[in-house]
């Protein structure tokens, strides 16, 4: 009866084992993953071995677009000097097989889950890199206002955020990888499909871990350890 609700991992292998691991005592038997799943941090293929072992439906994120592109032009170097090391120990720990498998996944999609219409989407419906926040002019909160849907899910500010809109809800569960609302500990969503209520988790977990891989790969990037 419980489902999870997951984005913006950003390879945080750290991060999601904490959510996993609460999402498997607490009995979720699903989860719905809204994008960015590569991107800043460095263990791509933990993350995915991870998420193999459960059922889930997810899309692709801004993160996975920037990845694509950076494959096709090879441009890692320029890359590197504003998001940090990420992608090209991506592209160095993961088969191209595995790469390929996330970056097929759709941008959007609809779907329904024990006759709850849900919408996914990373930004906004139409843009992939929109952000949108809680207390975003209202003409930016209604490109989430997705007609014939009971939930509309997204993502990408890395800061949870709830309201209702035109008998919808409307939710961003905050990001696992890299949370930017000040508070400690992985953010995500539990949905419980009975009675549809949802509510925000945090998970602690060992920042240390990630903070040393930062300094070890990036530190001309000392924002990327600020977050935790």
């Amino acid at each position: 009866m419980l489902i999870g609700i997951l984005s913006d991992i950003h390879s945080n292998y750290y991060a999601l084992k904490s959510v996993l691991n609460k999402a498997k005592k607490i009995g979720i038997d699903k989860l719905i993953i809204a994008g960015d799943y590569f991107g800043y941090y460095y263990n791509p293929d933990l993350v995915l071995s991870l998420l193999q072992n459960w059922d889930w439906i997810g899309i692709k994120g801004n993160h996975e677009i920037i990845l694509e592109n950076l494959i096709k032009k090879k441009k890692f170097k320029e890359a590197k000097t504003r998001y940090g090391s990420s992608y090209e120990i991506t592209v160095k720990k993961l088969k191209k097989k595995e790469i390929l498998k996330i970056l097929k996944l759709p941008s959007t999609k609809s779907f329904i889950i024990d006759k709850i219409r849900i919408f996914l989407c990373h930004g906004s419906p139409k843009n992939i890199d929109k952000y949108i926040y809680k207390n975003s002019p209202i003409k930016d909160k209604k490109l989430l206002d997705v007609k014939n849907h009971d939930l509309v899910i997204y993502g990408h500010t890395h800061y949870p955020a709830k309201w209702n809109y035109s008998k919808r809800i409307i939710l961003n569960p905050g990001s696992v990888g890299q949370p930017r609302d000040n508070k400690p500990g992985a953010s995500w969503a539990l949905l419980d499909k009975r009675t549809k209520k949802i509510v925000f988790m945090r998970e602690n977990y060992n920042v240390q871990k990630i903070k040393k891989e930062c300094k070890k790969h990036d530190p001309h990037l000392p924002f990327l350890a600020s977050y935790f």
